[in-house]
């Protein structure tokens, strides 16, 4: 089987893409190393499309551009990372807040001043039932434990923790490869980088985010 097909199958569309927009420098370095490459390191073209005269050549300079975006997806996410661990622990501090109000709401203290002061003592307690909540939906949203949308911080962080542990493998499984010079290793080659791809689209809308 000739390598026509893993090149075809190893897109780097989207890493070329999250380098063009967070790691110039990187980028400029690949097209310097690489001129004859100019076409493939250019963003927003889908490649492979077409014959090449060395498929291996090809292949390895796909994988040369596939470990350049999965350290930077490592770089990016190790920053990101402690940013969403920090939003949720500050939600936590809020769900414990609630928590706290809704104890306050409910302690016998209140109940006695309600009994002798009416009116007020129960806006006070039905102000502060409210306000827990509110908060405690609101915690609920923010981390995801009402919806497991995409957009919730549990989601992000577990994606991002994915990311980050694949790239690590990615990265060691590729090293080894180079050591054995690719030798009957193509196939692996083109699947590590169709998967650092898809994981390179879904990086760049957190890094924009965060």
């Amino acid at each position: 089987m000739g390598l026509i097909k893993f090149n075809k199958d190893a897109p780097i569309n989207e890493i070329i893409g999250l380098l063009s927009l967070f790691d110039k420098l990187e980028l400029s370095n690949l097209r310097d190393e690489f001129p004859e490459y100019t076409e493939l390191l250019k963003p927003g073209i889908t490649l492979g499309e077409e014959e090449v005269k060395d498929e291996l050549r090809e292949l390895k300079v796909r994988a040369k551009v596939c470990k350049t975006g999965l350290n930077l997806i490592l770089e990016k996410s190790e920053k990101i990372l402690p940013k969403i661990k920090y939003r949720l622990k500050l939600l936590n501090n809020i769900q414990f807040i609630s928590q706290i109000v809704v104890a306050i709401s409910g302690a016998s203290i209140l109940v006695f001043l309600q009994e002798r002061h009416g009116e007020m003592i129960k806006i006070m307690v039905g102000s502060l039932t409210l306000v827990s909540a509110l908060l405690t939906l609101f915690v609920q949203y923010k981390s995801g434990t009402i919806t497991l949308g995409e957009n919730s911080l549990s989601k992000i962080f577990n994606n991002l923790m994915d990311y980050k542990i694949n790239a690590e493998h990615f990265l060691e499984e590729l090293k080894i490869i180079e050591e054995l010079n690719f030798s009957s290793s193509t196939e692996q080659v083109s699947q590590i980088i169709q998967k650092s791809n898809d994981i390179s689209l879904q990086m760049k809308i957190i890094i924009q985010k965060y």
